[in-house]
């Protein structure tokens, strides 16, 4: 159980540097389209970077979902459904715009699923009864020292507990003391005021 929430907690880690780098590619691909179309699929990029990281990701520790990061997607789509173009490369340039977008509200819709994703009750029940009764069965098990045979049950207490807070501190990828950061999007606005800055 420990190694499936672990890949779970990576699988949204990977999926916000996913979203993110979604993000970072429709930045990017705007430079080749006309100048106010561009700039609004930039500031609109940047913004909604911004937002995701000042207000979805404390949103998701309460599982919530922010409107402004929907309204941040909504204005994303409207920019670039927007956009007319002149020259087949300019088409080229959208169409690859477009399935950047579509890229990262996916990968956005399953963060936000992540977030809400919680073993359930029925599986807490389970791991606490295996571990008490792991517990039990090893203080029938006979050893002639005494001091051996405590330190032995207190050892694997300790293993069982461990391994039970490992579980929940990890089983909710957005929430308590190890959770995946916003790290990914703070990488994206750099990226966008490197781009800025040249």
């Amino acid at each position: 159980m420990l190694t499936s929430v672990w890949e779970d907690f990576q699988d949204a880690r990977i999926n916000a540097e996913q979203e993110a780098n979604a993000l970072v590619n429709v930045f990017r691909l705007a430079v080749a389209l006309p100048d106010s179309q561009r700039s609004e699929i930039q500031e609109a990029a940047r913004a909604y970077a911004q937002v995701t990281i000042a207000e979805e990701w404390s949103a998701m520790t309460r599982e919530e979902v922010s409107p402004r990061g929907a309204e941040g997607v909504e204005r994303l789509w409207r920019a670039a459904t927007q956009i007319e173009v002149s020259r087949p490369s300019e088409q080229a340039v959208l169409q690859q715009v477009l399935a950047e977008l579509a890229k990262m509200t996916e990968h956005r819709r399953i963060r936000q699923l992540q977030s809400q994703f919680r073993l359930p009750g029925i599986l807490w029940l389970v791991l606490i009864f295996g571990g008490v009764v792991t517990v039990a069965n090893s203080c029938l098990i006979g050893v002639e020292d005494a001091r051996l045979h405590v330190l032995y049950i207190v050892s694997l207490t300790c293993l069982v507990a461990l391994v039970l807070v490992g579980i929940a501190q990890i089983d909710r990828p957005f929430h308590g003391t190890v959770r995946v950061a916003p790290e990914s999007f703070e990488m994206a606005l750099a990226t966008f005021d490197g781009a800025d800055g040249k």
